[in-house]
């Protein structure tokens, strides 16, 4: 055997030793992945028990009320996020938009449960993971500034929580790719859930241009060149689309639903939205010529 790419590693504060005891002998596939995994072992280790395979599994039961448990859970996560940020937001407040959302989010599903198949989509465990990492950009931030959801984003990124999100996924059944771009989809959630909300003076092509600077979204959205043209893919749209849609019906910042008159305007815009992709076939300047 030969054994290659040796560094020398300077454990200035015993981490790595740590790492190898917790090893203890046995290999990983991404060694760094496995050290930073240690760095954040305080916010990582509540929220894996929050976005478990067998939490994402109940809560996919049609349950109308979040389990006391799993309200525990979230509890303790943003707790933990208290600690490691040392901030001092109050945990329980964003604790109950979380329930609040849940709830709308029930009701959304048993609305549609019919013309939309929304419990066969798996939309509704992609909609639990956005709304409990929503509230990372309500945490104070030592440099402020940042938007909320850039700063949840951010967040979610450093600790790793994305990852945790698709490993959740896969464990509850999804194959490996779709659990991959169903955790993207949260990304997507978090950055752009307004994207069909109708804003004054900003049109919805406006919107989806801006979105699709994104490159998070243009990815998701497989968008890609051939023969000159660009182009992005259906089924990716609609999925991205159903999402926001249901995401839509309850606002992270205030945990309460929008009014009946925006909730149209978004199914209006959604309906816009896929109607000039269908009829631009999916070509992405022809989709914003049509959008206006």
């Amino acid at each position: 055997h030969a054994v290659l790419d040796f560094r020398h590693i300077h454990d200035a504060d015993g981490s790595w030793r740590e790492l190898e005891r917790r090893l203890n002998g046995a290999g990983v596939a991404n060694l760094e992945e496995a050290y930073r995994e240690l760095q954040v072992e305080a916010i990582l280790g509540p929220y894996r028990e929050v976005m478990s395979p067998a939490m994402v599994q109940e809560l996919r039961s049609g349950r109308s009320k979040l389990p006391d448990q799993v309200v525990a859970k979230i509890t303790n996560f943003y707790k933990a996020v208290n600690q490691i940020t040392s901030a001092t937001a109050p945990v329980e407040p964003l604790v109950r938009k979380v329930v609040a959302s849940w709830t709308m989010l029930e009701s959304f599903v048993r609305e549609n449960a019919k013309t939309e198949k929304m419990a066969e989509s798996g939309l509704d465990r992609v909609a639990f993971a956005w709304m409990t990492l929503v509230p990372l950009g309500e945490f104070p931030a030592d440099q402020g500034g940042a938007p909320p959801e850039h700063l949840a984003v951010s967040r979610a990124d450093q600790w790793l929580l994305f990852k945790t999100v698709r490993e959740a996924f896969e464990g509850s059944g999804l194959d490996a790719d779709t659990a991959y771009w169903d955790s993207q989809l949260v990304r997507v959630l978090l950055t752009h859930s307004d994207l069909l909300t109708p804003r004054t003076a900003v049109t919805l092509g406006q919107s989806v241009r801006r979105a699709l600077s994104d490159t998070t979204i243009r990815e998701y959205l497989k968008v890609h060149t051939y023969d000159g043209v660009l182009w992005m893919s259906k089924d990716r749209l609609e999925r991205m689309t159903a999402a926001l849609v249901m995401t839509s019906r309850m606002s992270p910042e205030t945990g309460y639903p929008i009014s009946v008159d925006t909730a149209a305007a978004v199914r209006n815009n959604a309906r816009q939205l896929l109607d000039a992709a269908e009829q631009a076939g999916y070509r992405v300047e022809r989709i914003m010529q049509m959008l206006g």
